[in-house]
């Protein structure tokens, strides 16, 4: 019968997306059975004349993929279709085409895109392939990507052999730099110009207030555009017109010299080092050989902090650089900063001058807490348990409260005061607290009564009514939930219990009462919008499982496989209830499955293509309850009549 016909006749005379009536009576309604039927018998004559067999190009190139590659070859021209232009056939893509198409191209469409440009260049291997005509004339090569920056924005030839001449760090701050300019039309690409026409200072000021990610860029950040503007203006010897022409004066050359030679020298630690005294000897108008031991001294006397500190270290690396006989003397000062390196004499004290103070009276309560910490070591508290100790002491001793004061309730209204960060040191505290009961020694510094554990602000919603709370234990260990499941779920409820009780919902709600409130619920209070989106999945999962028409035959269809060691996740059973309808278990067949499966690869409610993702998940599904049937001791075998349900 295939030799009677030739090219796209057969595949014509038999449609893919039904079972035309003349093979009706072999296939009847076995459409799945059908088209693999149909797809065997076109293979067939494609490879035995070499002729396209299909008249959609888009399916011919399927055909071909997965004969001369593998399955997986079909999967990204499923797509292609809408990513073509209008009246544009896959063999009529070009390189510049591709390109196009690429750029606009975004997600999962730009990836299948990509993946079927690939596939077309693996094809141009094949002979069969190249006789069909259905491939491009020429191979479309590798595309850009959205960092390829010299591909989607390519460079005119001046500034193409600057950057071939250019080091790796140049390359990649042109090639960026260029196509921003070019999206934001600060140049025109179509224009041959140098890269000093190109940072002008129009250019560098604009360039400068861009913000890459405006323009869709994921990486770099502003401050590495900056970093490389920076890079372009020292290599091609550029005025940095978008900055301050501070950087310009005579003295800062010299210290970039001076840094410059450190560098070169491989001295890099000193060349950090010297950072504040640069800074400070520009901003006085000293080049490096300018410095002088009064200098230094005079300097120094004005600064404070961490700022004096990092002065005084770069001194030093100024005149360690006295030990090396081959550094440029032109490019040191005449003498050395003259500091040693102990504190200096201004800093010191003069404690001769000192005048004797009287004794200032100790703070009772200070003594007393003093007194208490000194008792805690004798007993062998540790550092950590001090250290707890300390942030409810030093907030005691400014509201003059003694350790035997220091009781519950103000350790609550010092939990709602702290930093969060402190509540851990607070918590802490208390338990010290309770620890120093075991101690009679310690009797007449501790409270009266323990403080016990304080409330935990990161579970703050109050606990469910007791009917709610038993009812979703049930439910959640009737569908198997793991532990930290089942936490997840009682935070979600909790969340939503307590975002919907300001909205009219009762205050001994069921289950099915409290998940069909708006879950936009959690997003509008302040304490779960952080974690509505996963709080919301949870909920959805456990209100699908409810809706489900459960029936006493399917709950125990159920309990079996969760009793054979399915995970929720991995139980057939609530996939199988989605399309069973009023069907009980013992009414599935074979029959069933296959008109299950047909009504979802055929064009749908759900998609206008079908929805072949949905019925591989079905079938999985009904597999892995043949799975179950076949283990010895699975309970649910007597709920199915049928021996099999899916075909042989």
């Amino acid at each position: 019968m295939m030799m009677s016909y030739s090219g796209t006749e057969l595949s014509e005379r038999f449609p893919s997306n039904e079972i035309p009536a003349r093979a009706q009576r072999v296939f009847k309604c076995e459409l799945t059975r059908y088209q693999s039927w149909r797809r065997r018998i076109l293979d067939l004559q494609f490879l035995a004349s070499g002729e396209v067999v299909d008249s959609d190009p888009i399916v011919a190139l399927q055909r071909l993929a997965r004969l001369e590659i593998s399955d997986w070859a079909v999967n990204p021209f499923y797509l292609l279709r809408k990513t073509l232009p209008d009246g544009i056939n896959p063999g009529q893509i070009d390189r510049d085409l591709a390109i196009q198409i690429n750029a606009r191209l975004s997600g999962g469409d730009r990836m299948y895109f990509r993946s079927a440009c690939r596939v077309l260049d693996r094809l141009q291997g094949s002979t069969l392939a190249k006789s069909t005509g259905l491939l491009p004339d020429e191979t479309i090569g590798p595309l850009p990507r959205a960092k390829d920056h010299r591909a989607n924005a390519p460079m005119p030839e001046r500034l193409e052999q600057e950057y071939q001449d250019a080091p790796a760090s140049v390359r990649m701050a042109l090639a960026f730099v260029y196509r921003v300019a070019v999206l934001c039309e600060l140049c025109e690409a179509s224009v041959n110009i140098s890269p000093k026409e190109l940072l002008t200072e129009q250019t560098l000021k604009a360039l400068r207030g861009i913000e890459p990610a405006e323009l869709g860029f994921d990486r770099p950040s502003k401050k590495t555009l900056e970093d490389y503007l920076n890079r372009l203006i020292r290599h091609f010897s550029i005025p940095d017109f978008g900055r301050s022409q501070y950087a310009e004066t005579a003295e800062a050359k010299a210290w970039s010299e001076f840094r410059r030679e450190l560098s070169n020298r491989d001295m890099t630690s000193l060349k950090s080092r010297i950072e504040t005294v640069s800074k400070l000897a520009i901003s006085h108008g000293l080049a490096p050989h300018e410095l002088t031991p009064a200098w230094f001294a005079r300097t120094c006397i004005s600064l404070e902090g961490y700022i004096f500190a990092h002065f005084r270290t770069g001194a030093f690396a100024i005149d360690a650089l006295f030990e090396h006989e081959d550094f440029p003397r032109e490019l040191l000062p005449e003498q050395p900063s003259g500091f040693v390196k102990h504190m200096p004499a201004h800093r010191e004290k003069d404690k001769s001058a000192a005048v004797a103070k009287p004794a200032r009276r100790a703070d009772p309560v200070l003594r007393r807490w003093a007194s208490f910490f000194e008792k805690l070591r004798q007993v062998g508290f540790t550092e950590n348990e001090l250290n707890m100790l300390s942030a409810v002491r030093a907030v005691s001793v400014n509201r003059g409260i003694p350790p035997r004061t220091v009781d519950r309730d103000f350790l609550i209204e010092l939990l709602d005061t702290v930093p969060t960060r402190q509540r851990a040191r607070v918590h802490g505290a208390a338990r010290a607290m309770d620890r120093a009961a075991g101690f009679i020694e310690l009797a007449t510094y501790r409270p009266e009564e323990l403080v016990g554990p304080l409330p935990d602000g990161r579970s703050s919603f109050e606990e469910l009514p007791a009917g709610l709370s038993t009812e979703l234990g049930q439910l959640v260990a009737r569908i198997g939930y793991g532990d930290s499941t089942k936490r997840s779920v009682k935070a979600a409820a909790k969340a939503l219990f307590r975002s919907s009780a300001a909205n009219g919902l009762s205050s001994t709600p069921s289950v099915a009462e409290l998940l069909s409130c708006d879950f936009g619920n959690l997003a509008s209070s302040s304490k779960t919008q952080a974690q509505a989106p996963r709080y919301e999945r949870t909920l959805i999962a456990l209100r699908d499982f409810i809706d489900l028409p459960w029936t006493e035959a399917w709950r125990e269809l159920y309990a079996a496989a969760k009793d054979a060691g399915c995970s929720p996740g991995r139980n057939p059973v609530p996939c199988l209830m989605k399309y069973a309808g009023d069907r009980s278990p013992e009414q599935l067949n074979v029959h069933w499955v296959q008109s299950v499966e047909r009504k979802l690869r055929r064009p749908n409610e759900l998609s206008v293509h079908g929805r072949a993702d949905l019925a591989k998940t079905f079938l999985a599904n009904v597999q892995r309850l043949e799975d179950l049937r076949s283990q010895p001791g699975f309970r649910g075998g007597p709920l199915l009549s049928e021996p099999r349900l899916l075909p042989r």
